[in-house]
């Protein structure tokens, strides 16, 4: 968003992760931690960093492997806790296709008021699970082979 000119801000627009999730545990402490490091605040590509690192390290410690195929076999269904969703509702892997299951917001753009903070560009109106927003995994197309 900070990519666009000003003008271009306005209207609904989706995102995969936003920052400003007041009442969602972890969060706030989350963005806080990654703006201390990066001096910044975090963009949903620093949380989809986030989720899949700690994914890989979680998955790896209740297989007691890095084998990539007890591994995949693992995500499958498999719920990220509320301190790495960093989101409401489940965040989980799909079976079908292992795609993560994770909310879309839905909201508005707005230029950042004057004086204002710059990284108030949007607004969450709505959030839509991600089991609604993906469709089904047979329509994807994407079929999990294990390797015989």
């Amino acid at each position: 968003m900070r990519a666009v000119p000003k003008e271009a801000l306005t209207g609904w627009w989706t995102m995969e992760w936003w920052w400003d999730q007041p009442n969602v545990p972890h969060v706030k402490e989350w963005v806080a931690a990654v703006k201390q490091v990066v001096g910044k605040t975090p963009s949903a590509r620093h949380w989809f960093g986030y989720v899949a690192v700690h994914t890989c390290g979680l998955i790896a410690n209740e297989t007691k492997s890095v084998d990539a195929v007890k591994m995949a076999h693992a995500l499958e269904g498999y719920k990220l806790p509320p301190e790495i969703a960093l989101q409401p509702g489940d965040v989980a892997y799909r079976a079908g296709d292992h795609e993560l299951m994770s909310s879309i917001f839905v909201g508005d753009a707005h230029p950042v008021p004057a004086g204002g903070d710059s990284d108030n560009m949007f607004t969450i109106q709505s959030t839509v699970p991600g089991e609604t927003a993906a469709g089904s995994a047979e329509a994807t197309g994407c079929k999990v082979v294990w390797p015989s």
